[in-house]
């Protein structure tokens, strides 16, 4: 929910362990396989904040064969207007700047986990994963607690059919993006954005942001030939933002990939 490969892309440098193996200290040994991914990538200037930086770190950790546990995190942090120095860097990154609009050193912050449980079955044509992820952003102040926090939770089954010709996963999710919703005091237009970078940190001005929704859909790959596939979708979607009343959408694509 904080990142997404359907986001359009910002220029970045990245780093990346290239050994995923378990770490050989014996008090760190239990985490099992993991991967660090760590970014910083150059907002565009057309922004409220012009030239704003986006920083970026992602840790997964496998403690069971069947179970995958990432934690991850984004500063929003710099820009035309604010502090640009190390000393303001050190301080966005340990969370010692407060939030307010009036302070120059605010940076926008969102933090949060996720979990992936690969279910197993006897069945060795089907496999089934139930998974969900929690955030939140800008914490409270002068306090480790994470301010206004939002979730999702889902499931989904895959498998590969001779009579499709194809690989195919169906899944179902619920998604909410009202802040704080199931403490019952929801609130719209606060997660993503923030009261200095009011642009917050979507590329995309129409991303949800305030809603409850559903979504139950299917796909399947299916090879044309060696160097041509073939993508199908169907995709149902209930969406519902508070004080309006519920819409219900149908969608489906299709696709092409060619391998050179």
């Amino acid at each position: 929910m904080i990142l997404s490969n359907n986001a359009r892309p910002v220029p970045s440098i990245s780093f990346e362990n290239e050994n995923s193996e378990p770490f050989k200290n014996k008090y760190l040994r239990w985490l099992g396989p993991n991967k660090l991914h760590m970014f910083i990538g150059q907002l565009e200037s057309d922004r409220d904040i012009k030239n704003a930086k986006l920083i970026g770190t992602r840790f997964t950790f496998k403690p069971l064969i069947s179970l995958e546990i990432g934690l991850n995190r984004t500063i929003q942090w710099g820009g035309k207007g604010q502090d640009n120095s190390i000393s303001g860097l050190l301080k966005a990154l340990a969370g010692a700047n407060s939030n307010s609009a009036s302070d120059a050193l605010a940076g926008n912050s969102i933090a949060g986990a996720d979990i992936k449980w690969n279910i197993s079955t006897r069945s060795k044509d089907k496999h089934y994963t139930a998974y969900g992820q929690y955030i939140g952003e800008d914490r409270v102040a002068n306090s480790l607690v994470l301010g206004d926090e939002t979730f999702l939770v889902g499931a989904s089954v895959s498998g590969l059919s001779t009579k499709l010709g194809g690989t195919w996963c169906a899944y179902i999710e619920a998604t909410d993006t009202s802040a704080a919703w199931f403490k019952g005091r929801a609130r719209n237009n606060i997660i993503y954005n923030h009261g200095t970078y009011t642009d917050g940190v979507g590329t995309n001005p129409l991303a949800p942001n305030g809603k409850t929704w559903s979504a139950v859909g299917i796909s399947l790959d299916r090879k044309l030939n060696k160097r041509t596939k073939l993508n199908l979708g169907l995709q149902y979607i209930s969406e519902k933002e508070t004080g309006r009343s519920r819409d219900n959408d149908f969608g489906a694509s299709i696709g092409f990939s060619y391998s050179f």
